[in-house]
């Protein structure tokens, strides 16, 4: 038996607007380079300690730096880099991979206490290691430094 009652129509979509209290942040995922190691030995010191590791840690960055990066990507260990800022990112050029690059509003920013530890032009925010023999990945913590007064934690480990 039909029903008598039609579906609602649908809303039309708009393009989104800031409202008061929102922040317009801005995200770009891209490849991982050499100046990125002194950022991912950290984060991978953070998570030996998050998981009481530490004596098990020998990696340093010139251990990954050798390692990391000595293969193209997609054909040994990839790391993509989630950056955060409060402003546009600039253009990069990268051939294996072009950065996503989004816009996002969220409601709150948080004062960030790690901000100092990992202050970068690059504004690390989280990566994420493609293990291609496995097909599977790590997703490591991290807590970037946004350009002015107001930063943004998010940790996330495995």
């Amino acid at each position: 038996m039909a029903s008598d009652i039609s579906p609602p129509a649908l809303a039309s979509f708009a393009a989104p607007t800031t409202l008061v209290g929102q922040h317009q942040l801005y995200t770009r995922t891209r490849l991982a380079t050499p100046a990125d190691v002194p950022h991912i030995h950290k984060l991978m010191y953070q998570m030996a300690v998050f998981q009481n590791d530490t004596h098990l840690f020998t990696a340093t960055e010139s251990s990954l730096a050798s390692t990391l990066f000595n293969s193209p990507p997609f054909q040994s260990f990839t790391i993509f880099i989630l950056e955060l800022s409060s402003y546009p990112f600039k253009n990069i050029h990268s051939p294996a991979f072009l950065p996503i690059e989004r816009a996002v509003l969220v409601d709150h920013v948080a004062t960030d206490p790690d901000a100092e530890t990992f202050k970068s032009s690059m504004l690390l925010m989280k990566m994420v290691i493609t293990l291609p023999w496995q097909g599977s990945c790590c997703l490591c913590q991290a807590t970037p430094h946004l350009q002015g007064s107001q930063g943004f934690t998010w940790r996330i480990c495995w």
